[in-house]
């Protein structure tokens, strides 16, 4: 389970709306000074992301830890990555063909493939719609 906390910010029609900090990269592990990941962390800043759940007897400025089980993590990755990539060399593919080796071709068709690739994981993955539980108040 992957947990993070949040702060709620306030509670609107039933939904409690959270504010997550998100932390760059690794920049809280012991390793901070010799990793790269942690000096981008500190040269963007810490971001601020909001989200909503279902209330739940949840009050404005309660502090909440979220979890997500890590599947549901991997699943959405492989989704929103695998699905435009293979759009890219499926379509790049039957355009080699098509087009008996023209690189101009081959390259227009495989950009049509990554778009419709990237089309397709955005309207999947807003039917999956995965969404953290919540696992306690503080």
């Amino acid at each position: 389970m992957i947990e993070q906390q949040a702060r709620v910010t306030r509670i609107l029609d039933g939904q409690a709306e959270l504010e997550v900090q998100q932390e760059g990269g690794c920049s809280s592990c012991s390793m901070r000074g010799g990793c790269g990941m942690g000096s981008l962390g500190r040269l963007f800043g810490e971001r601020k992301r909001s989200l909503t759940i279902p209330a739940e007897g949840l009050q404005a400025s309660d502090r909440i830890l979220l979890g997500l089980p890590e599947n549901q993590l991997v699943s959405a990755g492989l989704l929103l990555y695998l699905t435009p990539l293979l759009g890219l060399l499926l379509f790049a593919l039957v355009g080699n063909a098509l087009s008996q080796g023209s690189d101009g071709w081959t390259s227009l068709a495989g950009l049509t493939g990554l778009a419709s690739g990237l089309l397709l994981a955005r309207r999947l993955a807003r039917r999956r719609e995965t969404r953290p539980r919540l696992l306690r108040r503080y």
